[in-house]
């Protein structure tokens, strides 16, 4: 669920009709308990309440302090790799909410993400000139999302296809034959267009 529509209340509300969601929470929504201060917290930490009502609020902080709002999770975690400037790889605790919201987050929150990422907004005298340009970026962020989503169905189709055959494929030197090379040529080909018209806009 998208931040901009999350809220205490709704999520009490969901979880009155047996409706489970997951979503970050931006910091100024109403009924939000009181969690540890953000310049307190180092990589890894997290702090945690759960309401009367069951509405979990968590703040874990990697990079920088993300909040998440659930109905349905508790404080469980487990252990991912991160990797610091320097190449040395840390075991950071991460709570098991973090790890359903991503797995689960959809094309809104990406859109969010990758806009947030690659936003080129800069002041005008124009009104229009932002609006314009933020209507632009908005399309063509969506468009790669749909872009992925229908090539990963594809793509996987494809190589699963091309291993399953790979020994009846194979000549004597162990190389994919000539007609196997080209389709991932191919392939190649329409993914550095696609990325090429994405950077027309950049």
């Amino acid at each position: 669920m998208d931040n901009f529509f999350s809220s205490v209340l709704l999520f009490e509300y969901l979880k009155t009709k047996n409706i489970y969601a997951v979503c970050t929470i931006r910091p100024d929504r109403l009924g939000l308990l009181k969690l540890i201060d953000d310049k307190k917290m180092k990589r890894g930490d997290l702090d945690y309440q759960i309401s009367d009502q069951g509405i979990s609020f968590f703040k874990w902080k990697d990079n920088r302090s993300v909040r998440f709002l659930s109905n349905y999770h508790g404080n469980d975690t487990y252990k991912v790799q991160r990797r610091l400037q320097d190449g040395t790889k840390i075991d950071v605790t991460t709570p098991i909410v973090v790890k359903d919201y991503n797995g689960h987050m959809g094309g809104i929150d990406k859109a969010d993400m990758l806009h947030a990422i690659y936003d080129r907004d800069s002041k005008s005298k124009k009104w229009w000139n932002r609006l314009f340009f933020a209507v632009l970026e908005m399309a063509y962020v969506n468009s790669y999302i749909a872009y992925v989503e229908v090539r990963r169905e594809k793509m996987s189709h494809h190589y699963q296809r091309i291993t399953k055959n790979q020994n009846h494929n194979q000549n004597e030197k162990g190389d994919l034959n000539l007609m196997e090379m080209n389709k991932l040529f191919v392939q190649k080909r329409e993914e550095k267009e696609i990325c090429l018209f994405l950077m027309m806009f950049v």
